[in-house]
């Protein structure tokens, strides 16, 4: 596809290695979400799904920072209204790849909870904790990650549009 050959090669890495890691980190959260407190496996699941969270964070700063300094394939041979959707989806997409994890982040910071980065190091908690803030920022992660669900579904059929128009 010759959009697709128009980004360069870090790029396409970034993009994959993410989508591979956001689908992921939605697939667990929606598992884990309703495990019950007793099942063995919910503490590991929560460590790996937010240090997982935070690596996403790091990622999509670096994927920010590689797209400001290399300019991304023109838009120009597609019309005006294809052209301002696949801005704004890709402007939205950026804003979620950093709101949901860091609303992650904020909710165990509220719940005073420290995200342990794989064994590595704890990040550390940036307020005391609070219970009122806790929920706050749990149901922004929970509806940011609908609204990413939804944008990447467009994402998704516009791509495959594309495609089938080549």
């Amino acid at each position: 596809m010759k959009f697709l050959e128009d980004y360069n090669q870090v790029a396409k890495i970034l993009h994959w290695l993410m989508a591979l890691m956001i689908i992921t980190l939605l697939a667990v959260g929606f598992y884990m979400h309703d495990l019950p407190r007793e099942d063995a496996l919910r503490p590991t699941l929560y460590m790996l799904h937010k240090a997982s969270g935070m690596l996403v964070l790091f990622l999509v700063a670096v994927r920010l920072l590689w797209r400001l300094t290399h300019k991304p394939p023109s838009l120009n041979r597609y019309s005006g209204l294809v052209k301002k959707a696949a801005t704004v989806s890709h402007f939205s997409l950026y804003v979620l790849m950093f709101a949901i994890p860091l609303s992650g982040f904020l909710m165990s910071t509220a719940g005073g909870h420290p995200v342990n980065f794989f064994g590595l190091f704890e990040f550390p908690l940036l307020f005391d904790k609070n219970k009122n803030l806790g929920e706050i920022f749990s149901e922004l992660h929970e509806i940011f990650a609908f609204v990413l669900i939804g944008i990447l579904l467009l994402h998704v059929v516009g791509a495959i549009k594309h495609r089938l128009d080549k």
